[in-house]
Formats: structure tokens, C-alpha cells, sequence
């Protein structure tokens, strides 16, 4: 069995170097992890035909994690009975190399989806989980002022 380094958001990361954290917890079978913020934006032309300005819509977050199964397995355990009601707090700790600058990146979101499809080829098996992201803090900032 062959595992390729995780990736959090397209990055291809050590194994040593992410730490994904959910409600205090560890989680080290973290395949991939991708999480983004999207801002609604519309102009404002008031009685010009110019663009005079913009006036900010509301914030979209979306995020999924692939785990490998047991690790998966694990999270739902973790969190027990009616597991998509409760609120995740998910930490990502990473550097792109051992001796950059470490980000922290914290989550909070609600499990919405699971993917339990089967694969097929050499690889151990995953499981995706979708999330209802509430919102994202990538190094303690927010795409919005006031989130």
C-alpha cells in the first residue's frame, strides 16, 4: 500500500509537516483537505454609468477532507450519535517546507456529506466528507471585516 503525501488546498505537503486538529483531537490519515472563501461582490453605479463603487455581498465558505477509512472511522466514533450535529473545529497546522513559516488555518464547519464509494487499484480506501463550513480563519484573518 502506497500513500502520496496529503494535500491541503492543491499543496502536496510532508507527512511531518500538516497536523489537521478536529475538537482537540489529532487526525493523521488526512488525504486531502481543501477549504475556500468566496465574497460576494456587485458594483454600485448609482446615476453614473461609471462604476463609483462596491457594496459586499455575503461570504460562501465550502470545504471537503478525504480520509483513509479507519481514520474516518475514528473522527465518526469521536463524535458519536447524530455526528453531523455537532460542530467541528477543524486546525490545520502546516509549513510548504520543514524551515518555512507555520500557518494556521482554523475551520469551523458541520459534517454534511459522506462519500463511501469503493476504489479500486492498489491504494488503501478513503472516505470524503463534505462539510457546511460556518466560517474559515486562514492565519487568524477572515476574508470579511466582520465575520
Amino acid at each position: 500500500m502506497s500513500r502520496t503525501p496529503p494535500t491541503v488546498n492543491g499543496a502536496e505537503l510532508s507527512h511531518g509537516s500538516i497536523t489537521v486538529n478536529v475538537n482537540g483531537r489529532n487526525y493523521f490519515g488526512v488525504k486531502t483537505l481543501n477549504y475556500g472563501s468566496e465574497r460576494e461582490i456587485n458594483p454600485v453605479h448609482g446615476t453614473s454609468p461609471e462604476q463609483i463603487g462596491v457594496v459586499f455581498g455575503p461570504v460562501k465558505h465550502t470545504g471537503d477532507m478525504e480520509l483513509y477509512k479507519r481514520h474516518a472511522a475514528r473522527l465518526r466514533a469521536a463524535l458519536g450519535n447524530g455526528y453531523s450535529e455537532t460542530l467541528l473545529t477543524i486546525t490545520v497546522t502546516w509549513r510548504e517546507t520543514a524551515i518555512a513559516e507555520l500557518h494556521t488555518d482554523v475551520i469551523s464547519a458541520y459534517l454534511k456529506k459522506e462519500d463511501l464509494k469503493s476504489q479500486q487499484g492498489g491504494d488503501a480506501s478513503t472516505e470524503t466528507l463534505e462539510f457546511h463550513v460556518n466560517s474559515i480563519k486562514r492565519d487568524g484573518l477572515s476574508i470579511a471585516a466582520t465575520e
